[in-house]
């Protein structure tokens, strides 16, 4: 007997997730939505520059791998030396700017595994206006709102991670995104398509386009008064 697809069990289909894909998608939406609020933009400006802060560590970090293999490099190289001074100049101004933000710890039990699960929550004091998260998939509970020291603790996490560079702005409309591959610099197709169609390079490109295409048009037409021409010639004779 034949199985009718309409009784077949449905199953949610989940979006596919790219590395930390998830874990950015609240902090890309609070981005968004402190910018343009009014009331959060002092709090979005203080947040984008710890966010450009910890993107100057990640040069600093591949650079120093050779030392951390060798510390006798540490000793002998002065260009160690000088990234190690630069990283910790950059962790003394990130310390200054942390240190607003006020948490307190707040525990669950981790019932069948033991121990505790630790959330770090704001205290009312620098807890500031939030931004709505929609969910990461349409078939999930909504997400609890973001306040400004969430989105900080989300961009630390990233950058423990090594993902916080992935969390960057379309050159096209400026909106903050996921760039789930190193090379992404649109946030959509559509801004891709609408930037290049604005770029110097794609206008001399369609202006060639066209002239080649008119050339093209003038020789068919061309070729097409010949033929016409030799068809007259032809029914003249045979009168």
């Amino acid at each position: 007997m034949a199985i009718l697809l309409s009784h077949m069990p449905r199953h949610k289909v989940l979006p596919r997730e790219y590395g930390a894909e998830r874990e950015a998608h609240s902090l890309v939406q609070w981005l968004n939505g402190a910018r343009n609020h009014p009331d959060m933009r002092r709090g979005y400006l203080r947040a984008v520059k710890i966010l450009g802060l910890l993107l100057q560590l990640d040069p600093i970090a591949d650079a120093w791998r050779p030392a951390y293999r060798n510390p006798e490099l540490m000793e002998s190289d002065e260009n160690y030396k000088r990234l190690f001074t630069d990283a910790y100049a950059i962790a003394d101004r990130l310390n200054d700017l942390l240190l607003r933000y006020k948490l307190t710890p707040s525990v669950e039990p981790r019932l069948g595994e033991g121990g505790v699960y630790v959330r770090w929550t704001t205290t009312k004091s620098s807890k500031g206006a939030a931004v709505p998260i929609q969910s990461f998939a349409a078939t999930e509970p909504p997400e609890r709102d973001m306040d400004e020291p969430c989105a900080i603790q989300r961009m630390l996490a990233l950058s423990r991670n090594a993902y916080l560079d992935r969390v960057r702005t379309c050159i096209a409309c400026q909106q903050w995104f996921y760039a789930r591959f190193s090379h992404s610099k649109f946030c959509r197709r559509a801004c891709q398509q609408r930037y290049f169609r604005s770029s110097e390079e794609f206008k001399e490109h369609k202006k060639q386009y066209m002239r080649a295409l008119r050339k093209l048009h003038s020789e068919r037409d061309s070729r097409y008064a010949r033929k016409q021409g030799g068809l007259t010639n032809v029914s003249k004779k045979t009168r």
